[in-house]
């Protein structure tokens, strides 16, 4: 399914993950969670800033070219 998805887009497909702008990435509207705690994130946040993203994140097409976060 990836490699089609990046054939469509005209990309080759040989697997490797993409680059997308972070400004291009929307929230999932029909994501279940919808409270979050302040303390845990703001401890991810500095997880991520200390070792950087160590999972892809999954994201799907969204509507206009822009893409709506999975995981």
């Amino acid at each position: 399914a990836f490699g089609a998805l990046r054939a469509a887009i005209g990309e080759d497909t040989r697997g490797e993950a993409m680059r997308i702008p972070l400004a291009d990435i929307d929230e999932d509207p029909n994501q279940p969670r919808r409270v979050f705690d302040e303390g845990e994130l703001e401890s991810l946040a500095e997880s991520i800033r200390e070792r950087g993203v160590l999972q892809p994140v999954v994201v799907r097409h969204g509507l206009g070219g822009r893409w709506t976060l999975v995981m």
